[in-house]
């Protein structure tokens, strides 16, 4: 055995894997690969440490796609139940797509693995990504002409959800020292032969793989370029949220204000970094919008006119000294959501509401066009099209209540909403001053 092909023993996988940090249920993905069953030998051997033991969930996706993929996921459950480890199979069900397979793929895994661990109190959702892996993500994201981003690859952790975080602790490990380590623990492990199948991009880039490492283009390099790339995202993070934290304000309304003149003196990554993260909190997550959409909207936001854009789910507006974002109306819950208790919950991802009192008949929804047509004058506020994507609280149709606005009848007392985007990123939200116009 080569010496790069040495198995991964157990002090070195405790380095890389941690303490529990409280973690009671720690979830492991495994597919029945020599990566995954790597992982799983591995972190049965690590957790005998700790008294007392942490409970190892494994779970395995059956994406349905090959013939053998029921068989894998028995003999992984075989494997788990000679150690004792709870095991459980997921199965991807329904209508495949007939293209983005590899994309659809990935989503459906990431949704199955993250439901059962979290069903399961797993605090932790860890995967097998390796050395290699990192490589193949670095080089796809650079074909695309990723940026800093992009190029830092897989993180090697990162929150899935509150309260779940998604660990990789042999991204820097190659996948030679854990097939070794699959088969020093007397493993079979099964072999998917999509991994060859030239119509999926990783498995044209792993052919290409061996050239690249003639030229000193390996793994090991690779991986390195992700690490360097990383740190300098981070670099360029840390100073687009210190620019927000000490120019952006956030409105009891949702709304962020951002002075234009000083957004206009910063490098054009960090003014790009700044409007991107802006319209990440109050716009929609699955509308991110692209370097290109950015750098022409950065382009007008440098020049003298004033302007409003969509963008991400957020609307962006350029006034003559500040520049306004806030949700874009069509982007928010159309239906009105009967309420059938009190308590406190998130709405919209942007107001953290609470009800107590009577909830016979009421519901909860945006104010839209038809709830600011019933507002008293004074209440309603500019610019319009925000207020029609704030929480309006109607009982049996009838509006009682929207909060920010400090609107509320007398059956629309015990109802509130306040902000809830923006975390450490955002001051405090302050009062808005009410328009009236």
């Amino acid at each position: 055995m080569a010496q790069g092909d040495t198995p991964v023993d157990d002090e070195e996988f405790a380095a890389l894997f941690g303490a529990p940090d409280g973690a009671r249920t720690i979830a492991l993905a495994v597919s029945g690969g020599p990566d995954s069953l790597a992982l799983l030998e591995l972190a049965d051997r690590w957790s005998r440490r700790f008294d007392p033991r942490p409970a190892l969930l494994v779970l395995t996706v059956d994406h349905g796609l090959r013939p053998g993929s029921a068989a894998e996921a028995a003999m992984v459950a075989a494997i788990a139940a000679a150690r004792s480890l709870e095991h459980r199979t997921l199965v991807w069900e329904g209508g495949k797509p007939s293209t983005g397979i590899e994309a659809a793929a990935r989503e459906a895994r990431y949704r199955l693995l993250a439901g059962a661990a979290k069903a399961a109190g797993a605090g932790r959702l860890v995967t097998a990504h390796h050395q290699d892996d990192q490589a193949e993500t670095v080089l796809m994201r650079l074909g695309r002409g990723t940026g800093l981003a992009g190029l830092g690859g897989m993180s090697g952790n990162r929150w899935l959800e509150p309260g779940l975080r998604l660990d990789r602790p042999l991204l820097g490990v190659p996948k030679a020292r854990l097939v070794a380590t699959a088969l020093a623990a007397g493993f079979t492990p099964a072999m998917d032969e999509t991994n060859d199948d030239p119509r999926f991009a990783r498995s044209r880039l792993r052919r290409l793989m061996p050239a690249l490492a003639a030229e000193g283009i390996d793994p090991a390099a690779l991986s390195r370029i992700a690490a360097l790339a990383r740190r300098g995202d981070e670099a360029l993070q840390h100073v687009a949220r210190s620019f927000v934290r000490a120019n952006a304000e956030m409105s009891s309304l949702a709304v962020i204000r951002l002075p234009r003149g000083a957004l206009g003196r910063e490098p054009t990554e960090i003014r790009i970094r700044v409007i991107a993260g802006l319209i990440g909190l109050v716009g929609t997550r699955d509308r991110s919008p692209g370097d290109e959409q950015l750098l022409s909207l950065d382009a007008a936001l440098g020049g003298p006119g004033m302007f409003r854009r969509t963008l991400g789910g957020a609307v962006v507006a350029a006034r003559a000294e500040e520049v306004l974002l806030y949700r874009e109306p069509g982007r928010v819950p159309v239906e009105d959501i009967p309420l059938h208790q009190g308590g406190e919950f998130l709405w919209d991802r942007r107001f953290r509401v609470r009800v107590a009192g009577e909830v016979g008949g009421l519901t909860l929804g945006p104010l839209a066009e038809s709830g600011y047509r019933d507002l008293p004058e004074r209440y309603r506020m500019r610019p319009k099209v925000a207020a029609l994507t704030l929480p309006a609280f109607r009982r049996h149709g009838r509006l009682v209540a929207v909060p920010p606005l400090g609107f509320r009848a007398e059956d629309g007392a015990g109802i509130e909403a306040t902000v809830s985007v923006g975390g450490s990123v955002l001051p405090r939200p302050r009062p808005e001053t009410l328009s009236g116009r």
